[in-house]
């Protein structure tokens, strides 16, 4: 009885046609993506006051919806592309290397997405002028501030990711000034940590406040500003009030004298 043996160390495993092109068109749909938004009025601001907010959402209703769907596929285009990154050059990658990439491209993937999600989410439901939607485009003024130190930790985790696969690439036979080329790309990702730096403050500008006009039940938004230097002045109970820490009892003093 003869027996045989299959050697398998020569033998490649062929991708598959798609699997060639499905990296590229995860990289092109974030690209593009992002292309849209910013010369769309989808990249509009949303204003620095509640009111601003509401009218915002109200005038980009079709707009925010579509970047909250592109919030969802970005999961998609952004899996598809670190996954063919890493499928590509774990060969030619040390293991130092690969695992960056694996990292750094999950956590931009994911971060990715949920910067999009914090800021469209909340105004997919179109909200009213109401006192209670009022309230909660304020709410959405103070975390929507959460939205760009999430697309910070996107920037670092892309610099994470790109610069090892770039370095990698050359070893590879990518032409050394498209692999440095890509190298300053992933430096300038980390621009991203730029958004996340506190605004200057305008002339000690208090926080908006809701007020009511008339007696119905329209509701406005007036910021208040006023130095902090200045103080209120004394109430009737505050001048006639027997404590210690009155602001007349200097003056009584000096009468009594």
């Amino acid at each position: 009885m003869t027996t045989s043996t299959l050697d398998l160390t020569a033998a490649r495993v062929a991708r598959p046609a798609w699997g060639r092109i499905l990296p590229g068109l995860g990289g092109l749909g974030l690209i593009a993506g992002l292309i849209g938004i910013m010369v769309s009025p989808a990249g509009d601001d949303t204003g620095e006051t509640a009111a601003d907010v509401i009218t915002y959402a109200q005038s980009h209703e079709t707009w925010t919806v579509l970047i909250a769907l592109f919030g969802l596929a970005s999961v998609a285009f952004g899996g598809a592309f670190v996954a063919g990154l890493y499928d590509r050059l774990h060969t030619v990658a040390t293991r130092m290397e690969s695992v960056l990439i694996l990292i750094g491209g999950t956590v931009f993937t994911l971060c990715f997405a949920l910067c999009w999600t914090i800021w469209t989410a909340p105004l997919t439901d179109t909200p009213g002028n109401t006192a209670a939607d009022l309230a909660q485009a304020q709410a959405y003024l103070s975390y929507d501030d959460i939205g760009w130190f999430v697309l910070a930790m996107a920037g670092v985790a892309a610099t994470v990711m790109i610069i090892p696969a770039s370095l990698a690439a050359i070893r590879a036979g990518l032409p050394a000034w498209l692999g440095w080329v890509s190298v300053l790309a992933g430096v300038a990702s980390l621009g991203t940590v730029a958004s996340t730096a506190p605004s200057p403050p305008a002339s000690h500008a208090q926080p908006a406040r809701l007020r009511r006009e008339g007696t119905g039940s329209r509701i406005a938004v007036s910021p208040v500003a006023f130095p902090s230097s200045i103080k209120a002045a004394p109430t009737e109970e505050d001048e006639t009030a027997d404590s210690p820490t009155s602001w007349r009892e200097p003056f009584h003093a000096v009468r009594h004298i």
